[in-house]
């Protein structure tokens, strides 16, 4: 039979609190996904299915390695309590920290987008003819080794 301590007791609670935000915010990580592509029901239905398995998945992976697979009540309530903490004073600064980011990686993608057609307006017939050539040994690289 496994002994539980209060240490042990308290290390769980401090981790599920830990659990829960991370929860909160890979929930939220989600959902500005969903507000910057704005997809239909179907797509809204899967993600949360996925959401829910990995949650799962995670939460059974961690009562394994706190209480060796047991469902402890404080351990679901400490980890409800972290993720209702997260939601109501973390989560909006972090939506807005997470729009800050897809908008930084939209215009470094936009960017890059940009200079690869400016650069392939600019390249002359045989530059083009070239970079054919090389994409193509990239795509059969063997296909030069039969003809040898």
């Amino acid at each position: 039979m496994w002994e539980i301590t209060l240490y042990n007791q308290l290390f769980g609670v401090v981790v599920s609190v830990v659990f829960g935000f991370l929860i909160a915010a890979f929930y939220d990580i989600f959902k500005a996904f969903c507000q910057k592509n704005n997809p239909n029901k179907l797509f809204v239905f899967f993600k949360d299915v996925f959401f829910s398995a990995v949650c799962a998945v995670l939460e059974f992976l961690l009562l394994i390695a706190l209480s060796n697979g047991a469902i402890r009540a404080y351990l679901l309530i400490s980890q409800l309590a972290g993720f209702i903490v997260f939601r109501l004073f973390v989560s909006a600064y972090w939506l807005k920290f997470i729009g800050f980011l897809l908008g930084v990686v939209g215009a470094i993608y936009s960017f890059c987008e940009t200079a690869l057609n400016k650069t392939n307006q600019i390249m002359t017939g045989f530059e083009k003819y070239l970079l054919k050539k090389v994409v193509k040994m990239c795509k059969n690289p063997l296909k030069k080794q039969k003809n040898s």
